[in-house]
Order: structure tokens, then C-alpha cells, then sequence
């Protein structure tokens, strides 16, 4: 029986079956064993791995390139930095947990002397009640992220009303962040701010929140430090636009920022769809021209990383690309020696003509008091007159705020009296003070619309009586309700039909109302305040320490407070030196431009305008809105964009078309006999007692308003001697046109169109009429006239490299004009000798060039805009004389006529050969260092005949 047994089991383990089998039970064991390794011995491990193990996909920024002057000075460039950031953590599942994680990562970063991100318009205020800070709008759109509301919808009327604290309290409750503890307000405000940030990317999955940026090696080791405690936090690379020397050069390289929705669509319609809504890019200037170029190409990287955000492993890595680099045409050295003489010369037109005391209503020298500057300093936001309320005010602050408010309570009482109807007076009995308020209701109730000017005159009779004082403000506003002058959709008025009266009474209400918090109407009535001693100039003086203006790190502030100086002294001394600037107190003279330039190639060697601004400081909301504010507009590129008359720079033209025409020639001469009575109104020459006969070349030589009225003249005359003025005007824009008046000139960061005149063919051919063009317009002309006829476009940019520096792009002159051979020969040496006159003859500007050791010709000009302000003061001319190599162009808005500006050129043809800079013939009492100072007028005191032509 065994041995049947055994011969059983043999021939079954012989069979086939058996051995295919066995062979899926020992795989069935060894698959049992494994999955029991991993789901029983090494389950945890893997599943932790599994979990927390993420992949992400990740460009990595590419630095822009770096922007040069012609000597290869960085201008701008990228610089690297490490940011924390923080993203939403599956470590961090409640509300408890994530407001604590972020109040340890709050305690760190001000442990290490920084804060964190705070983008909440609420504060505590000083009583420890939450307030809101910001305007109405930012208030309004912040309620709506909080709940949820599109921009275009409205929030309900209970959300509307809520107030600072009532928010605040929703924001922290169980509902909405659930923050509990042992936490201030302050603490609170702090965990919502990120709280915030944190849910306004809540849609979005791996988008992170940078809390504090541009952080230190001491930050970054401490957050790494702690990373076990902080999920979600991470170090990241990025870099940060920087700008050297800005204010010097902010105008042309431009600045940078976040890009917006606009030019994200622009860019993909230009076949750039590689940007993100997060990207930087060039906002003005050469940034914004060249953004493409000097744009990087992003990298990217495959990044897994655990829960805690630390990163596991890094593959498929792209390196990104540099962007290209810039060369500009800009001498930066040369730039910011000529920026520094500007400046430095309207502070001294400015002392120049500033006196003790003005009458405004006979101030035909437009001379500047001591009360317009120290109300400047209101005016212009110089001193902040909110800050009087800070919870870190100065006594004196607090002091000057007090009073402004009983000042101001007295002045609204007296309003509310003189609108009302049983009051009513002509305007002209009442004192400057109210008829200067009551002129603001005017224009107050214009600006906001209300007032519809549109609708009427200056020649409607019941306006012209408001106008000459004949009646009061309230008799005017009254008519223009009678007439329908009056928007009442504004006001605040019930029922279908009401009464003349009764919109009287809401239209009274509302410019009250809003008189009561209009900026404009308070530093018109801290005018007063200051006219009345209720505020002293001493006081505004110590303000200006107070706020951080003034460093009391001086001598002047012991003797201005221990009363050893004046404060007109004290205030005089530090615009001398240049302690306080035109900018600052936006006075008419304030403000100019320079350009310089290599004629024979249109090469810009220096492009400054003044004032500028800080490119760097330009994200600051802060500071930006101070720019906006500032009166002088800093951000404004006089050079490119303010168009003026030209005024006598333009006779050089006009006699080149006169002479080439056959109007004249270099033999005929004209006797000056002052006023030119050919046309009515009669212009004058500038020079009240004639120059008598002049040629051409003397005429420009003297700047001869009347010989070259006798041209327009006579280009106006017909076949028959009729005078047809727009035969004149055409002719003189023919030649306008050839020397590129009649197109920009090419620069690349853009600018303001010209204008050629088509008014008056006798005032045209002096530069006025309605000639306007920009200082860089002026000076590619005369640099035409410099190289005898070829018109270049100008150019900033010098050539473009990739980062290992080869050559991507050459940029060559343009010759857009060649005028060679279409002027003769004689007529660019009858100029050209002219020009040579203004700046060497006895007559004209020779002490003023005797000393410089290059032969140099120009021409001056001065333009009237406006009777109300000074004139507009100009000067071109190019150098040597005998082979021109470079053209300067100077403007001085409202810079008192071009005797004020000739130094100016003189100073920046030195500066541009290496030559020693003048110092000004003027001295004061307080000139007693080498620092810098204000450059006085030539001869400011001496009562001497100047040549201010130009303007009739």
C-alpha cells in the first residue's frame, strides 16, 4: 500500500500540473511577504512619503539686464534677493493652529527688526479703538474682498455702515479667522493681516504670499531655524530692480513694476505670452521701451516638497537667461554735474527775487515774498498738516493743529453768515481774506461739478457783476440756480418739486459741508493764519525740524530757536544751501531742463530735468502720492515734454529763411525804431531805445526783435503788397519743417508733438506766435545749424549687448535731413557769425565768456506765456565755435528772461570739456563753505539793461 502510495505522489510531482503549481505557490509566498514588508513592516514610511511628497513645477526668474551710461557706469540693475513667503499647509487644518504658526512667524521677523506684510486699512488708534486708515474707496473694496462682493457690485447696507471695530471684531470671530488667546489688538491686526493675504489667494493652489522682502542673512537662518514650526513658510530667491544716482537719471532710465492687466494683454497680442499677472516690467522710459529686450527668459524646475515646504528633490532644471544689456549714449558724470547747476541756478533766480514784501495787485516783476514761501511749505505738502493730529505729533504740532481748528470754526461761522441770503454784500466790501474764500466756493462748486460753467461766459452780466465784486457769491449762486447753472442731482434734496430757496439752502449745506474737509480750502485758510500771526514764521520754520525736513544737526537751529537769526534770515540761508529746494516750495520758478548733444551724430550726452525723483523709492504709496501731490511735478520730463514758444533761439531760422528766400540779403539793414507799427497790435523791440541799423548778422547778434518783425513782414506780403499772413506762416514753416519742427525727434522715450506757429507771421519770426516745442526739439535744431545743415534725430541709446557682452544691436545715427546743400554757404556763416556776436560782443554776453577757453556761439531767448507768470528763460549755442562738437540747450521755466540762463550754458559747455565750473558773482553772508550753494543771476543787483528778448 505505501508503495502505491509512494508511486502515487511520484508520478503527481512528475506531472506537468504539479510543477507549474508550485511555481505560483512560491510566487503567491513571495508576494504575500512583500506586501506584508510594505503595508505591515514599512506601511507608516511609505505612507508619509506618499502623502506629503508633492510636485510642483516652477519658472525661476531671470534677473533684466543692466542699463550703462557711454562709459559703461551701471545705471540699473538687478540685484538678488531672499523674501519669506508663506502658502496655505495641510499641517495647518484649524483656524487655532494657523493663527499661532503665523504669530511665531510675526514674533521672528520683529525679533530680527523687520514687519510683516500689512495691507489692512485698520489701525488702533491712539484711545485703543480700531479706526480706519485710507480713503473711503480702499475702505469700500476692502469690505468687499472681506465679504466676498465683486468690485462691481455694492455691499448690503449693513456692511457699508459697519465701522472699524465692528469689522474688526468679525474678522477675528469664530465665523470668519477665529483668532482666541491672550492676544493685544495690535497682535490681532497683525495675525488678520496675513490672515488676509493668505485668503485672498484661497482659489489659487501653490500661490504664495510674501511677508517681509529684501531680508538678511540673520532672518533667513532663523526662519530656517524654525521651519519645523512654521509649515508653509519658505525662503525664496527674487530679485529687486536698482537704480544708482536716480534722481539724475530717473527720467530717462525710467522705473519698473508689477504688470498690469492692460499691458499683460498687450504684451500677448504682441507674441509675448510668456508674462504672468505677477511679473515686473519697465514702466516708463528706457524700462518700458526696452522691456523686451532687457526682460529675461525664465527658467523652470520640477521642485517635490513635503508638507512643511521644505524641497525633497529638484529635476528637469532650465536655467533662466539673463536679459540684454543697454548702453545709453548718456555721459552719467557730465549728467549729474549739469543737474546740479540747474538746480542750483533757480534757487538763485529765486533769492534773486525774493523780497520782504509784495503788493499782488501791482507786481508786474512778479518779485516772490517771504509770506508765499513760508505758505509753501503747506501749499506744497512740505509740511503735513495731518501728521498735527498724529497720535507722535510734537507739541508745537499739536499746538499749531488746535489752533487751526478755531481758526477754521471762526472762518466756517462767518461763511455760513455771508451765504445767507439776509447777509448778503458785494464782495468787494468784504475783507482780501473772505473775498478770497468766497472765490473758492466758486471754485470749489466748479470742480466738483456742481457749478456747470460750461453753460455760460465770462461776458454773462450777472457773472461779470460777481466778477468786478458788484455782488456777492451767494446773489451769483442763486442766479445760476434761476438759470439751470446748478447740477441739483448732486445735492442732497427731497421731493418732486421744490422752491429756488429751499436748492439755495442744500446747495449752501453741501459747500459747507464740503469746505469743511477740502485741503485746498485749509491751506488757504493757514494762508491767513500765517498773514495774521495766528501761526508765526518761526514756527514754520521749527516745523520743519519737528517733521524731519531739517536736520537739527546744525548751528542754524540754536540760533533760530535762541532768536540770534530772523526766520526770513534762517529760511534765505537754507535755499542758498541748497538745504531747501525749488522743488520743495513749487514757487513759478522752479523748474527746468538741459539737453546736450553730439551734433554730428545726435548723440544725447545729458537729458536732465528738474526736479526728478527717486526711481527706487517709486512702490512707496507713500511717496509716490507724494510726488503726484507736489506741485513742481517731479515726474514730469520737462525735456521731452513741456512744449514752449522758443522765442529768440528761433531767429537763427528765421533769418536762414529770410536769406534763402530773398527777403534779404547779407547786406540789407533795417533801422530799429522800437515799436513796429506795420500791424496792430504793435509789438516792440525789447530794447526800449533801438538798435538802430542792423544787418542780419548784427540783428542776431543784438537779438533785434524789430528786424526780424520787418521779416515776418515782408514774407507776408503779396505780389501786389497786400499782406497775406498766412503766406508769411507758410514760408517760415517750410524751413521749420526742413530743420525737423514738423516731427518729434526720434528719442526713444518719447515726447510731446511741436507745434508750428500758424498765428502771426510778425511775432512767429521772433519765436512767439504759436510756436511751441520741447528743449529737445530746440536743441536737434541747433545742432543742424551747428553742422551746417544735417538734421539727426537724437538718440539715448548706444547699443545693446546680450549679459556675456556681444554685440546684439548697433545703433547709428539717423540723418532724417540734409540740408548741405540747400543753404548756401554765406547764409550758414551770416548765422553762424551771429551767434558768434551773442556770446563775444561787447554788446551782448562777452563778461560772461571772456574766461572760458573755448570759442563758443549761441543765442538767447526769452518767452511769455502768461502776463501772470515770469517769462520763460532760454539758451542754446554749441561749441567751438570753428569745429562744433557738442550743443547744449537750457530752459528755465518762468525763469525771469535769458540773461538768467546764459551762465548756466556757460557752465555746462565747461563741464562737458573738463573745463573749471565758474562760481557765481554773488555772494551772501552766509557763503562761507565749499558745499553746494545757489547760483546767483549775473549781476542780479546792479540795475543794468539786460537782454531779455525774445517775448512782446
Amino acid at each position: 500500500m505505501l508503495k502505491s502510495l509512494f508511486r502515487g505522489i511520484f508520478s503527481v510531482i512528475r506531472s506537468r500540473l504539479f510543477i507549474v503549481g508550485a511555481f505560483f505557490v512560491i510566487l503567491f509566498v513571495l508576494l504575500f511577504h512583500r506586501l506584508f514588508v510594505l503595508q505591515v513592516v514599512e506601511g507608516a514610511d511609505y505612507l508619509e512619503q506618499f502623502t506629503y511628497r508633492i510636485q510642483r513645477d516652477t519658472q525661476i526668474a531671470a534677473p533684466r539686464g543692466t542699463i550703462y551710461d557711454c562709459n559703461g557706469t551701471v545705471l540699473a540693475y538687478d540685484r538678488m534677493i531672499y523674501s519669506v513667503i508663506i502658502e496655505n499647509s495641510t499641517l495647518l487644518s484649524d483656524n487655532d493652529t494657523r493663527n499661532q504658526m503665523i504669530e511665531r512667524l510675526i514674533a521672528i521677523i520683529e525679533d530680527n527688526g523687520r514687519e510683516a506684510v500689512n495691507n489692512i486699512p485698520m489701525e488702533v488708534s491712539e484711545d485703543g479703538t480700531i479706526e480706519f486708515t485710507g480713503s473711503d474707496t480702499t475702505i469700500r473694496n476692502f469690505k468687499k474682498d472681506i465679504f466676498s462682493v465683486n468690485y462691481s457690485d455694492s455691499l448690503s447696507s449693513r456692511q457699508e455702515a459697519m465701522t472699524a471695530q465692528e469689522l474688526f471684531d468679525y474678522m477675528r470671530g469664530e465665523d470668519f479667522f477665529d483668532i482666541t488667546g491672550d492676544y493685544t489688538d495690535s497682535e490681532i491686526l497683525k495675525i488678520l493681516a496675513l490672515r488676509y493675504e493668505l485668503y485672498m489667494t484661497r482659489y489659487q493652489q501653490y500661490v504664495s504670499v510674501t511677508v517681509v522682502s529684501d531680508v538678511d542673512d540673520q532672518l533667513v537662518a532663523a526662519v530656517k531655524e524654525n521651519s519645523a514650526s512654521l509649515p508653509g513658510v519658505t525662503i525664496s530667491q527674487s530679485y529687486v530692480r536698482e537704480y544708482n544716482d536716480s534722481e539724475y537719471f530717473a527720467h530717462i532710465t525710467g522705473y519698473t513694476g508689477t504688470i498690469s492687466d492692460t499691458e499683460l494683454e498687450q504684451f500677448a497680442q504682441d507674441g509675448h505670452d510668456e508674462y504672468t499677472s505677477s511679473d515686473t516690467v519697465g514702466k516708463t522710459g528706457i524700462e518700458s521701451v526696452f522691456e523686451y529686450e532687457l526682460a529675461g527668459t525664465k527658467g523652470s524646475q520640477t521642485l517635490y516638497v513635503n508638507s512643511l515646504g521644505s524641497v525633497l528633490d529638484t529635476t528637469d532644471v532650465t536655467a533662466a537667461v539673463p536679459g540684454n544689456d543697454v548702453y545709453l549714449t548718456i555721459d552719467a558724470d557730465l549728467t549729474k554735474t549739469v543737474y546740479n547747476l540747474l538746480e542750483e541756478k533757480i534757487a538763485g533766480i529765486l533769492l534773486a527775487k525774493l523780497v520782504e514784501y509784495v503788493d499782488e495787485e501791482n507786481n508786474e516783476d512778479h518779485l516772490i515774498s517771504y509770506d508765499q514761501v513760508f505758505h509753501a511749505f503747506i501749499e506744497n505738502n512740505v509740511i503735513d498738516t495731518e501728521h498735527f493730529y498724529a497720535s507722535d505729533a510734537t507739541a508745537l504740532e499739536e499746538s499749531v493743529g488746535q489752533r487751526f481748528n478755531t481758526y477754521r470754526d471762526g472762518v466756517m461761522a462767518q461763511m455760513e453768515s455771508i451765504l445767507n441770503p439776509d447777509n448778503f454784500v458785494p464782495q468787494n466790501t468784504l475783507s482780501e481774506e473772505y473775498d478770497r474764500y468766497c472765490n473758492y466756493i466758486y471754485t470749489w462748486a466748479r470742480d466738483n461739478d456742481i457749478l456747470k460753467t460750461d453753460m455760460y461766459d465770462a461776458d454773462e452780466e450777472v457773472y461779470s457783476q460777481w466778477e468786478n465784486g458788484e455782488i456777492s457769491i451767494g446773489e451769483f449762486l442763486q442766479h445760476a440756480i434761476s438759470q439751470g447753472w446748478i447740477d441739483t442731482t448732486l445735492l442732497d434734496i427731497s421731493g418732486e418739486y421744490v422752491d429756488t430757496s429751499e436748492v439755495y439752502t442744500s446747495l449752501t449745506e453741501a459747500i459747507l459741508n464740503g469746505l469743511l474737509d477740502d485741503s485746498g480750502f485749509h491751506k488757504l485758510i493757514y494762508k491767513f493764519m500765517l498773514t495774521s500771526e495766528t501761526i508765526t514764521e518761526k514756527e514754520i520754520c521749527q516745523l520743519l525740524y519737528d517733521q524731519g525736513v531739517l536736520s537739527t544737526d546744525d548751528d542754524d537751529y540754536t540760533n533760530l530757536v535762541n532768536d540770534v537769526v530772523t526766520p526770513r534770515s534762517f529760511i534765505y540761508n537754507k535755499i542758498y544751501t541748497m538745504e531747501i529746494t525749488p522743488d520743495m516750495l513749487a514757487l513759478d520758478i522752479c523748474s527746468g531742463a538741459m539737453v546736450i548733444t553730439d551734433p554730428n551724430s545726435g548723440e544725447v550726452k545729458a537729458l536732465v530735468s528738474y526736479p526728478s525723483y527717486d526711481a527706487n523709492r517709486i512702490s512707496d504709496s507713500d511717496y509716490y502720492s507724494s510726488l503726484l501731490n507736489n506741485e513742481s511735478r517731479p515726474l514730469f520730463n520737462r525735456a521731452t515734454q513741456q512744449t514752449s514758444a522758443p522765442g529768440s533761439t528761433y531767429k537763427p531760422l528765421a533769418a536762414i529763411a529770410a536769406l534763402e528766400e530773398g527777403l534779404i540779403d547779407l547786406t540789407t539793414e533795417v533801422y530799429d525804431q522800437v515799436l513796429f507799427d506795420k500791424v496792430y497790435p504793435s509789438p516792440s523791440c525789447w530794447n526800449q531805445n533801438g538798435h538802430g541799423s542792423v544787418n542780419i548778422t548784427e540783428a542776431i547778434g543784438v537779438s533785434c526783435n524789430y528786424f526780424f518783425y520787418e521779416l515776418g513782414y515782408n514774407a507776408s506780403l503779396t505780389a501786389d503788397g497786400q499782406e497775406n499772413d498766412q503766406q508769411g506762416l507758410e514760408l517760415l514753416a517750410k524751413y521749420a519743417r526742413m530743420f525737423g519742427f514738423g516731427q518729434t525727434t526720434g528719442i526713444e522715450i518719447g515726447e510731446a508733438q511741436p507745434n508750428i506757429s500758424d498765428e502771426s507771421s510778425v511775432r512767429s519770426f521772433i519765436g512767439q506766435g504759436t510756436n511751441n516745442y520741447t528743449p529737445t526739439q530746440v536743441n536737434r535744431y541747433i545742432c543742424a545749424v551747428a553742422n551746417r545743415g544735417s538734421v539727426y534725430n537724437l538718440s539715448l541709446v548706444d547699443k545693446i549687448t546680450d549679459s556675456s557682452g556681444a554685440l546684439v544691436e548697433d545703433f547709428t545715427p539717423e540723418l532724417i535731413n540734409d540740408l548741405t546743400n540747400t543753404v548756401a554757404e554765406s547764409t550758414w556763416n551770416a548765422v553762424h557769425q551771429g551767434m558768434w556776436l551773442v556770446c563775444n560782443d561787447t554788446t551782448s554776453y562777452r563778461d560772461v565768456f571772456t574766461s572760458l577757453d573755448v570759442a563758443v556761439a549761441g543765442k538767447s531767448g526769452t518767452a511769455q506765456e502768461s502776463e501772470l507768470k515770469p517769462d520763460h528763460a532760454w539758451f542754446t549755442g554749441f561749441a567751438p565755435y570753428s569745429d562744433p562738437q557738442v550743443a547744449v540747450t537750457v530752459l528755465i521755466s518762468n525763469g525771469y528772461g535769458s540773461t538768467n540762463v546764459v551762465d548756466t550754458f556757460r557752465d555746462a559747455i565747461a563741464a562737458y570739456f573738463n573745463l573749471p565750473l565758474y562760481e557765481s558773482t554773488q555772494t551772501t553772508d552766509t557763503d562761507t563753505s565749499s558745499q553746494r550753494h545757489a547760483r546767483m543771476p549775473i549781476n542780479y543787483t546792479s540795475g543794468s539793461t539786460t537782454m531779455d528778448d525774445g517775448a512782446d
